[in-house]
């Protein structure tokens, strides 16, 4: 495990690793309902408990792209940003 996978894989940190990997950047959530729902989705990925469960799926090259959906509390607003 290198320093990058130690930031993703944990709680917390694997919500730069979900954006990387939707490719949504921080701008687009900042942009929705001025920066609250960044704010949310990082305090919900600190106390997250799917954490093993977003590693897996981070890690997995095969994953089924929408497959965050059924483990991810920040799902949703994942799902508007990918839209903007």
């Amino acid at each position: 495990m290198d320093h990058f996978d130690i930031l993703l894989y944990r709680p917390g940190g694997s919500l730069g690793g979900m954006m990387l990997t939707l490719d949504v950047s921080p701008d687009q959530l900042a942009e929705l309902w001025h920066g609250v729902p960044l704010t949310r989705a990082i305090e919900r990925c600190l106390s997250c408990p799917a954490a093993a469960q977003c590693a897996a799926w981070l890690r997995d090259a095969n994953h089924r792209h929408d497959g965050y959906r059924d483990f991810c509390p920040n799902a949703g607003i994942l799902d508007v940003a990918l839209r903007r």
